[in-house]
């Protein structure tokens, strides 16, 4: 189960110093293919082509859907999503593989086809994206548990000019290099194919979360996110996409994307000095405050990734957990500083 949390909005004087402002968007290519799709390896090199080009000012992650995308003998890989399927269908497009470009109008309507890939279309596209001056300055971390086989994210935020419309912030989980068969162009197979970005499903909802309305310059907004991975996916190879969605035009105005680190030793705090006992408990936990914290942001959840409680800690104070069932959970989230917090806590 993959869950979100409540922003927390804060002052820009408390934003992270260490953050370095991005200067231009981040181009988003969102590309819709399948491995029984004869056209995609061309496809595939050339996104690594344009992503050689533009290094970090480009991501690009692939959604495996329709006809060519479903398992079939010699295609046993099933990549295929319901996110896929949904933005295939709401954008209108036609077939694979076809691309969308920070889900920017280029052809007088959402989708771009492919049919014209070898023309300028993309490059065109990229290149005009990454010449907007960034309207937010917007990063991530994500801190991977092997005892809780969780994944802790902060997505980081700064309004770089005053925004006026309506917007969501939308996390993908993206598997790099699975390898599997692929269709090639010349009517045969590549058996041990390596598979790039591979879309595997969304944190916080096929649309996303709130982030915020009519924003204004220097407003800093800090979200904590949480999810559970397959057991089946290779960790080191997950990443962590975010974008920043206008909701009223569905543009993309900014992106971030992170490996997953790993590991993270829960048990011992390694995130942050969190301090709270008893633990193991069974009625209350007393919750310390660190040095020089204001306000701790913190949130319950149990092993499945359900968020059961939060919690908004402004001084040192007891809580009342006798209503939880007994189990393992995981209280996490961040302070007014930018430090992130995470604990495993046992109910008994």
């Amino acid at each position: 189960m993959l869950n979100y949390l409540k922003p927390v909005i804060l002052l820009v004087g408390l934003f992270i110093s260490s953050t370095c402002i991005s200067q231009q968007t981040i181009a988003l290519v969102e590309q819709f293919v399948g491995h029984k799709c004869s056209n995609c390896i061309p496809v595939h090199e050339k996104l690594d082509s344009l992503k050689n080009h533009y290094q970090d000012s480009m991501v690009y992650v692939n959604f495996h859907q329709g006809t060519f995308a479903i398992p079939a003998p010699g295609f046993p890989a099933d990549y295929t999503t319901p996110e896929a399927d949904t933005f295939f269908d709401y954008f209108e497009l036609l077939g694979v593989p076809m691309f969308l470009a920070n889900r920017m109008d280029t052809t007088g309507s959402f989708p771009t086809s492919y049919g014209s890939y070898f023309s300028s279309s993309i490059d065109s596209a990229i290149a005009g994206i990454t010449d907007i001056p960034s309207p937010v300055d917007m990063t991530l971390a994500a801190d991977y548990s092997p005892s809780l086989n969780m994944v802790f994210i902060t997505v980081q935020t700064m309004a770089l000019q005053n925004l006026m419309s309506d917007y969501n912030v939308v996390l993908y989980i993206v598997e790099d290099s699975i390898v599997s068969p692929q269709a090639d162009q010349f009517g045969g197979t590549v058996t041990n194919y390596m598979h790039r970005n591979v879309f595997r499903g969304t944190v916080n909802g096929t649309w996303g979360t709130t982030w915020g309305s009519g924003v204004t310059n220097s407003t800093v907004i800090n979200l904590p996110f949480t999810f559970i991975p397959d057991p089946a996916w290779d960790i080191s190879n997950l990443r962590v996409l975010a974008y920043i969605r206008d909701i009223n035009t569905e543009r993309v105005i900014q992106v971030a994307y992170k490996s997953v680190d790993t590991p993270v030793s829960i048990e011992n705090n390694a995130l942050a000095r969190l301090n709270a006992y008893p633990n193991p408990t069974s009625n209350r936990l007393r919750i310390i405050m660190p040095k020089n914290i204001q306000t701790l942001n913190l949130q319950l959840h149990d092993l499945s990734g359900r968020l059961v409680k939060e919690l908004n800690v402004t001084q040192t104070k007891t809580i009342d957990v006798s209503s939880l069932s007994n189990g393992v959970y995981t209280l996490s989230g961040s302070d007014d500083l930018g430090n992130r917090y995470a604990q495993k806590l046992v109910i008994n």
